[in-house]
C-alpha cells in the first residue's frame, strides 16, 4: 500500500477568507514575536549598560595588576625555572615556552612550495562561481552538472509597519 506524502484536497477546498484568516494568524504571531523580541532586546541593552558601568573599573584593575605581575615575573625569571608556574589558591602564574610561526614574506614561501612540489605547504580553495555559471547557461552554454530550474514559491509577508509598531516600547521614539 502506498504511503501518502501530501494531500492538498483540504487546501483546494479552502476559501480565500480562510486563507486570509491564516495570513492574519501568521501576522498576529509575527507582531507578537516582534514585540517580545523588542522588549527582550531593550532589557538586554539595559543589562549590558549596567554591566559596562561595573566592568570598566574592574577591567582597569585587571590590566594594572596583570602588568605589575608581568613585571615581577620578568624581574625574577629564576623563580620560574622549575616549576615554570607558581600555584596559589587563586590560580597560577609564571612562564611558558611558546612557539608560533612568523611569516615575513608569504609569496616567497609559496614560490618555494611550488618549486619543490611541497603541496602540503599550500592550501587551495576552489569553488563554483554560481553567478557566472548562470550567465553562461543563459547565454546558451551547456555546463555538465548544471541546469537552470524555474518554479514558483509560495510566500507571506507581514506588513512592515505593523512589525515596526510592535517593536516600539512605551517611551521609545521611532
Amino acid at each position: 500500500m502506498p504511503t501518502t506524502i501530501n494531500d492538498n484536497r483540504k487546501y483546494i477546498a479552502m476559501t480565500a477568507d480562510e486563507a486570509d484568516a491564516l495570513m492574519g494568524e501568521i501576522a498576529r504571531s509575527e507582531i507578537d514575536l516582534a514585540r517580545h523580541t523588542a522588549e527582550a532586546e531593550s532589557q538586554i541593552a539595559d543589562i549590558k549598560s549596567a554591566l559596562e558601568e561595573v566592568a570598566a573599573p574592574l577591567e582597569a584593575i585587571i590590566k594594572q595588576s596583570a602588568a605589575a605581575l608581568d613585571r615581577y615575573i620578568a624581574a625574577h625569571p629564576e623563580r620560574f625555572v622549575r616549576p615554570r608556574a607558581r600555584k596559589t589558591d587563586w590560580g597560577s602564574y609564571g612562564l611558558r615556552v611558546v612557539s608560533g610561526l612568523e611569516v615575513a614574506d608569504e609569496q616567497t614561501v609559496l614560490q618555494f612550495a611550488a618549486a619543490h612540489k611541497a603541496d602540503r605547504l599550500v592550501e587551495l580553495k576552489v569553488r563554483l562561481n554560481r553567478v557566472e555559471a548562470a550567465k553562461m547557461i543563459a547565454e546558451g552554454a551547456e555546463l555538465p552538472g548544471c541546469q537552470m530550474v524555474s518554479g514558483e514559491r509560495s510566500f507571506y509577508k507581514t506588513a512592515k509597519a505593523l512589525l515596526d509598531q510592535a517593536k516600539q516600547l512605551p517611551g521609545m521614539e521611532g
